[in-house]
């Protein structure tokens, strides 16, 4: 039949009939990825280089293993110290009392704080913090590291959605999204008692308001299981911050609102150390940071004390990119996101993280989006050249194809696009054992210059 009919197919009572192609009937499958083997020779490949001759052999190979393998990092200019002046932050962050953030924006892909919660059990393992970290003042999204009980009205506004959102006029803040109050409301936060959350988010020993006035004052009263009840009220103009801080960490703690604001966001922390932010954006590429008002965006990071922005998107764009000038217009944008976060956020690092390996259905056949390895490289080049550095999602699960595999073993669902919670987790930790090993390069580097310091002392 692949012999007698055009590749094309032929009609048939208005029905268009298609065989495959000899190729394609004598060329064998290749043999489906073993994620898990995968996996785990990669992270032999990393252990089996810990132990080097000489420290300055050490610095040396951790600052290039940055860029070796699949679950590298591509820095701007090939900068392999990109990292260091963030570790070095961190390193000092509980001595001096900060509360350092790392907010991760991303499209579905981190809906109930998937990839974000093994990032932040890392961070708050190595540089102390806890709690789940900035989250709005009613549930949009579930997520197991916090829950909200919200009472009243707080009428949700977003750049993005169906046209039952509300717009804003750019009043949506850092987490893309706000809420207004026009009356009153209360918000009950009480800590994660899920067996997915990591117990460092169990608890907080603050909470921090962001929210841009509107008209008149605005009253807030905390109440902690204590018994303390603290009120505050602000009616300066502008983005604001009230703050609450407790002797002890505490599980529960409700928020009791009256008077008109938007409410940008409230950071739920047990600090000092390591804040990280899970910010879901569905349905998102990446786009809309130049439709939050640039003055207020930039207020509330000052207030926040961000040391790194992720942002996780492409996903979205896969489908409807499928030829260069597409790519192009798409890299372009995604470029001026990330000057206007820099501009309102000079300080932090930016990474960008690229979507993964997608399937679609072809001619009867499931395979990889025929444009994607062209669309991660095309993004990874624009995003580089802004500055930010780029982790590859596609290249760090296996590349082309590898999908179909990770469905296949359960580790991605049905839909050849979204992971699962323990395939999410794996590359969770992936991407954490990329980051672990820029932090052996900052902790290898600094022994060395303390002992490049002491030799020449001695000289």
């Amino acid at each position: 039949m692949a012999y007698l009919f055009p590749t094309d197919g032929v009609q048939l009572i208005g029905i268009n009939l298609k065989f495959p192609s000899i190729e394609k009937i004598i060329t064998p499958k290749a043999e489906e990825l073993n994620v898990t083997d995968y996996l785990a020779q990669e992270k032999v490949e990393n252990e089996s280089q810990r132990h080097l001759a000489s420290l300055q052999d050490s610095v040396e190979h951790y600052r290039a293993k940055q860029q070796e393998g699949d679950a590298r990092f591509w820095f701007p200019d090939n900068d392999g110290d990109f990292f260091l002046p963030l570790m070095a932050q961190l390193q000092n962050a509980k001595e001096q009392g900060r509360t350092i953030r790392i907010v991760h924006y991303g499209d579905s892909q981190i809906e109930m704080d998937r990839m974000t919660s093994r990032l932040r059990r890392y961070m708050q393992k190595n540089f102390g913090g806890g709690g789940p970290g900035m989250i709005p003042l009613r549930q949009v999204i579930n997520t197991p590291a916090v829950s909200l009980s919200t009472t009243g009205t707080l009428r949700y506004m977003a750049p993005y959605g169906d046209s039952s959102v509300s717009r804003c006029d750019g009043h949506y803040g850092p987490l893309v999204h706000s809420h207004r109050i026009e009356g009153q409301a209360s918000t009950t936060i009480t800590a994660s008692n899920s067996r997915y959350a990591d117990s460092a988010v169990m608890a907080f020993n603050s909470l921090r308001l962001i929210f841009g006035n509107r008209f008149g004052p605005l009253y807030v009263t905390a109440d902690s299981k204590y018994g303390e009840s603290i009120e505050q009220c602000e009616d300066t103009e502008g983005v604001q911050l009230m703050e609450w801080y407790f002797p002890h960490p505490v599980g529960r703690v409700t928020l009791t609102m009256s008077g008109e604001a938007d409410l940008y966001g409230i950071m739920v922390d047990n600090g000092p150390g390591v804040a990280v932010d899970n910010i879901p954006m569905r349905g998102c590429s990446g786009q809309q940071f130049s439709l939050i008002d640039a003055t207020e965006l930039k207020a509330s990071y000052d207030y926040m004390d961000v040391g790194m922005i992720i942002l996780q998107f492409g996903g979205n764009s896969v489908p409807y990119i499928r030829g260069e000038q597409a790519l192009a217009t798409y890299g372009r944008s995604l470029g001026r996101q990330i000057d206007r976060l820099r501009r309102c956020c000079p300080d932090a690092l930016i990474l960008f993280i690229g979507p993964s390996d997608m399937s679609t259905t072809i001619d009867g056949e499931t395979m990889t989006y025929p444009y994607l390895p062209s669309i991660v490289a095309g993004i990874r080049d624009s995003v580089t050249a802004h500055g930010a550095a780029y982790w590859s999602l596609y290249d760090a699960m296996g590349g082309y194809g590898s999908m179909t595999a990770w469905v296949h073993q359960g580790l991605a669902g049905a839909d050849h696009i979204h992971f699962t919670q323990q395939g999410a987790d794996m590359m969770g930790d992936r991407l954490v054992e990329s980051i672990d090993i820029a932090y052996h390069y900052f902790l290898l580097r600094q022994r060395w210059e303390v002992s490049q310091a002491m030799t020449e002392n001695q000289l």
